[in-house]
């Protein structure tokens, strides 16, 4: 039995759904609930993953090229979540839209731009007047350094040494 505990204790730290803990009020590993989570949601949407689902940890983007198809996807998909157990809360859910605003991206059947909001934010951005304000800065903009021609360049020499 021992020996048995040890092996799931071992899986379990392998699969990142526990980690290492040093504190004396508790186990010697505790949960990670968010990886937790996502490995349970990746496991349950798995075959949809890629063909028509974009996860990011409780986020689902279900996408389409036609209205039929896009209909019975998300039929399929509610269905094997609910079959898990898993529920999604209705006023947090928006259905065939053409243009969506999804993890700090606008996607739509024209593809992928960055959100004005936070082109907005990046250009009201106060001077940074210190290291971290500068981190956090580039943080930002790193997100949408994709978007950007010759970003590496431009921020070179605002990288602290």
């Amino acid at each position: 039995e021992e020996k048995a505990m040890e092996t799931s204790i071992n899986e379990a730290l392998s699969q990142g759904f526990i980690q290492p803990s040093m504190s004396p009020w508790r186990l010697a590993f505790s949960f990670v609930a968010p990886s937790v989570f996502q490995a349970f949601i990746n496991d349950t949407l798995r075959k949809y993953l890629g063909n028509y689902v974009i996860m990011y940890i409780d986020d689902i983007l279900k996408y389409s090229r036609d209205l039929e198809s896009h209909i019975r996807h998300i039929r399929s998909a509610l269905k094997k979540l609910l079959d898990n157990g898993l529920y999604v809360k209705g006023e947090k859910c928006e259905f065939h839209l053409t243009t969506t605003t999804f993890l700090g991206y606008i996607i739509s059947q024209g593809g992928i731009t960055m959100d004005d909001r936070k082109i907005e934010s990046n250009l009201t951005w106060p001077t940074p007047t210190t290291i971290k304000k500068l981190q956090s800065f580039l943080g930002f903009a790193y997100f949408y350094q994709c978007f950007i021609r010759n970003f590496s360049s431009i921020a070179a020499p605002l990288k602290p040494s």
